[in-house]
């Protein structure tokens, strides 16, 4: 599919109230390390929820499934690839430890143990590296999902 069919279509899809174009990569040298060469990311890519400093990044769910197994697919984006981050469940849950975001960027996937969503309500924490300082930008999401699978055993 050619670039800007892709970038219209993710504005189709994932909504928008305006349309800027914007060349593929014109926020990474074309000879970036932290890039693949002649790739594209989708728009929705080039933004993110983030937490600063040492603070986390949390969201919530509640009307989930006890009896389900759920699994998490993340996209960590922003402009810290090398800065680690963690992800927990309901603040005791290691779902997991801190690891460095994928460059090229691409989603991850990780199980939620039952016992996160045993009570039908889910909270997730991210967390970057403590005491990095900097411009405190660690935390950064990207893209979500909470994928409901088969009824437990």
């Amino acid at each position: 599919m050619p670039v800007w069919e892709r970038y219209f279509r993710d504005l189709a899809v994932f909504g928008c109230n305006a349309v800027e174009l914007i060349p593929p990569r014109t926020d990474d040298a074309a000879d970036s390390p932290d890039e693949a060469a002649g790739t594209a990311r989708r728009l929705s890519w080039m933004d993110h929820a983030e937490a600063l400093y040492d603070a986390p990044l949390r969201m919530s769910y509640s009307g989930l499934d006890p009896g389900a197994r759920y699994k998490v697919r993340v996209l960590y984006g922003g402009d810290s690839p090398r800065r680690k981050m963690g992800l927990a469940a309901n603040d005791s849950i290691e779902v997991h430890p801190y690891l460095t975001k994928p460059r090229p960027f691409k989603p991850l996937e990780f199980p939620l143990p039952q016992a996160a969503t045993r009570e039908g309500k889910l909270r997730l924490s991210w967390f970057g590296q403590p005491g990095l300082g900097g411009n405190g930008r660690a935390c950064q999401v990207s893209e979500f999902w909470l994928i409901k699978g088969p009824e437990a055993k």
